[in-house]
């Protein structure tokens, strides 16, 4: 339980003090009339200093009337307002109009599941030090969720405190990740609070 509410409040930490996706940049003024709207994209990215990789079906005009105007706001409003959409992929944004980011998000999805299906499964052993196996494993795998593959498991043995996966590789990477992260000792502070209020007159006694 201990080491379950660690990796939350880990995650949430790692959550909250996560930087925006665009680098920070002044505000714009910008006036534009019927102006190519794959170049506005571009752009509005440039003054963002992010790059974008447009898809070819994206067309139109925008027109855009700008004063002291917060950039990344601008260009999310100038996507929602054409019908557009970005997918993140490493440091590049792909910008497309909703729908074939849908489509492409699927076809992703049923490739990813055709290899992993086809992928070989690797067993691997590690012997936790810290924390419990039993804790590690129903992190990796429970009747909710899982961080693993549909055909991984997660076992473990409580005796010797072995904490035992099998799964593809691509996976396994990310159990070795989190597992270095989580092995470790837990610092506790324990804050002593002690009552100093002496009477002056016994203080004066001693």
């Amino acid at each position: 339980m201990c080491i379950r509410k660690i990796f939350f409040l880990t995650t949430f930490l790692f959550f909250f003090l996560e930087t925006s996706p665009y680098a920070l940049d002044k505000n714009i003024s910008l006036e534009l009339h019927n102006a190519d709207l794959s170049e506005t994209v571009r752009l509005i990215a440039k003054s963002l200093s992010i790059s974008v990789m447009i898809s070819p079906s994206v067309n139109g005009v925008a027109t855009l009337h700008l004063h002291d105007a917060m950039p990344e706001q601008v260009f999310d409003l100038l996507l929602a307002s054409h019908g557009l959409a970005k997918w993140r992929m490493g440091n590049v944004w792909f910008i497309a109009p909703r729908d074939e980011l849908i489509k492409r998000k699927l076809e992703e999805q049923k490739w990813q599941t055709v290899r992993d299906e086809s992928s070989p499964l690797l067993t691997h052993f590690w012997q936790i030090h810290y924390a419990k196996a039993e804790e590690v494993a129903s992190l990796l795998q429970d009747e909710h969720a899982s961080l693993l593959s549909k055909r991984g498991h997660a076992r473990f043995d409580a005796r010797t405190n072995i904490l035992y996966i099998q799964d593809i590789g691509e996976k396994m990477e990310n159990v070795s990740r989190l597992i270095k992260y989580l092995d470790v000792p837990v610092k506790q502070i324990v804050v002593e609070a002690r009552l100093l209020s002496v009477d002056n007159d016994f203080e004066r006694e001693l």
